[in-house]
């Protein structure tokens, strides 16, 4: 397993806010902050981010390839912070991949 550490800034948690406003019917769990800095850490627009875990979706030929991995304890927090409309600061952490 690898370890990569993603990093949520203020330019994410602003620009997130911004796709959210625009797009209110549009999924949270792909534009929340920590799904926008995993899509741009991994390259990847195919991740979506939930309370307790996050997910990646591949083409495989013919099949579509769903991998769920756990989340920190300190993204899921964040992820409540956020999703109830309280203030958010930038965060840091790792996850195993």
């Amino acid at each position: 397993m690898k370890t990569k550490t993603i990093n949520v800034s203020k330019e994410i948690i602003a620009e997130s806010k911004k796709l959210i406003k625009q797009e209110p019917d549009k999924t949270r769990s792909c534009c929340c902050p920590i799904a926008l800095a995993m899509q741009k850490e991994f390259n990847n627009s195919n991740i979506r981010v939930f309370t307790k875990k996050f997910h990646s979706i591949s083409n495989e030929g013919p099949l579509i390839m769903f991998k769920d991995y756990p989340l920190p304890l300190e993204a899921k927090q964040f992820i409540e912070k956020f999703d109830t409309g309280s203030p958010v600061t930038p965060i840091s952490f790792e996850i195993s991949i």
